[in-house]
């Protein structure tokens, strides 16, 4: 170390204290969004540009890194890396993520994966990178049409409400609303999660007694037992369908039953 003596003369011990400037760019990367420090990210390539004014963009190559266990990266720039006018550091977007944020400290932002210092004074700057993988796509809808078996069927009448009348050949409703008919159907072959776009139930109709303009209307019912079910015990009905005429001769009748579909625990 040189000292001055009071003369005014100077004097150097033989072990000179050397002291060097110091450029130095360091800081992580990141899996997930800007903030999030939970899972860092190792293996992405960042380069370290110097330029000069007239220098192409983005200028020479300092030199290049990996980021290690933490996701840490570290340039440390002795001469003669210290003589640029700005320097950029960029990072590779690693295969099958995309870049969501960047932060600097004392440089500017010039990219998702880039960042820049112009003339920075000889200290440290840290910064860090945020790569995210993408949220894929919905795959596109499949339309799928399905035929659902029916599992029994039966009736319910008032004027013998202990009876029970499951898996007769015909099935007789009333327009009293007291004799009603009762379908349970296979849903098992409904996919998971499938979005009910149409339905359709399909009635052999044997014809009609009395006046014309009778009316038909389908509805969700409670959960019941075929076999010991009975007017007396009848599940609950709600939500009606459109209702559909009754043709005087016999035929099929088709009402569009997609709102009780949907109504289905499933």
């Amino acid at each position: 170390m040189c000292v001055r003596d009071d003369d005014g003369g100077e004097g150097c011990d033989e072990a000179q204290a050397v002291v060097a400037a110091v450029l130095r760019f360091r800081g992580q990367v990141y899996e997930g969004p800007r903030g999030d420090h939970s899972q860092p990210l190792p293996g992405v390539e960042l380069t370290l540009y110097g330029r000069n004014e007239g220098d192409p963009e983005p200028g020479t190559v300092i030199g290049s890194e990996t980021s290690v266990a933490g996701g840490f990266f570290n340039f440390h720039l002795i001469a003669p890396w210290l003589g640029y006018e700005s320097y950029t550091l960029a990072a590779a977007t690693p295969g099958g993520m995309v870049p969501v944020a960047v932060w600097s400290e004392g440089g500017m932002v010039a990219s998702m994966t880039s960042i820049r210092w112009a003339n920075p004074a000889r200290e440290v700057y840290e910064s860090a990178f945020y790569f995210e993988s993408p949220t894929p796509p919905p795959s596109a809808a499949i339309t799928e049409t399905v035929e659902l078996p029916l599992l029994n069927d039966g009736w319910v009448t008032w004027g013998h409400p202990d009876g029970n009348y499951d898996g007769w050949a015909g099935l007789s409703v009333w327009t009293t609303g007291l004799d009603n008919a009762l379908l349970k159907f296979d849903r098992s072959l409904l996919p998971q999660n499938a979005v009910i776009i149409s339905a359709t139930l399909r009635v052999d109709a044997l014809g009609q007694t009395g006046a014309e303009g009778k009316e038909l209307v389908a509805m969700n019912v409670s959960p019941y037992t075929p076999l010991q079910v009975t007017y007396a015990t009848a599940p609950e009905a709600y939500n009606p369908s459109r209702s559909v005429l009754v043709p005087l001769a016999a035929g099929p009748l088709l009402l569009d039953v997609a709102s009780q579909v949907r109504a289905w625990e499933r």
